[in-house]
């Protein structure tokens, strides 16, 4: 982490996950704050969640109870992964979205904020829907309502926008 901010990194965004390797750990998070970084998660699984209520509140289960268990300070953002590769989520996905969200809302609301990662059309809808308190715009500038969420000032992450090659 120090060679990152070496680099000029200010923040790293880490996963939350019903399992697997790349969750974020305590030691992990412990160690980016430790280095002065700033820390953002965001709960995936696959991108392509199950787009109903009950899968909202199942996903946001598991990513509060991983945000306690690293000790992430209550009232900051956990985003949400909406990705549906290879093409993005249309506007026919809208209602199931938003559905998804009304369970996340459930769970975390009073201890959380809540972020999507997504398209422009998905967060644009959310947004309106104060479904979300946080937008973050994928770089898949080809899906969407993408190009044009970009032009918008309600955005807080653009993916595009904050990508660099470290290599």
């Amino acid at each position: 982490t120090k060679a990152l901010k070496d680099r000029g990194v200010t923040a790293i965004g880490r996963y939350y996950a019903a399992k697997g390797s790349k969750r974020l750990s305590k030691a992990e998070a412990q160690a980016v704050c430790d280095a002065g970084l700033r820390l953002f998660t965001v709960y995936e699984d696959s991108g392509d969640p199950e787009l109903t209520v009950a899968r909202g509140v199942r996903d946001a289960g598991l990513a509060l109870a991983q945000a306690r268990a690293i000790g992430q300070p209550e009232g900051t953002a956990i985003y949400f992964a909406m990705e549906h590769l290879p093409s993005g989520y249309s506007k026919l996905h809208v209602p199931g979205i938003k559905l998804y969200f009304e369970g996340v809302r459930r769970v975390l609301t009073g201890k959380y904020k809540s972020g999507c990662y997504g398209n422009g059309s998905a967060l644009d809808a959310l947004l309106d829907a104060k479904l979300i308190d946080y937008a973050w715009v994928s770089a898949s500038t080809s899906f969407h309502g993408t190009k044009e969420f970009l032009l918008t000032d309600k955005w807080h992450i653009a993916q595009r926008k904050i990508d660099l090659n470290w290599q």
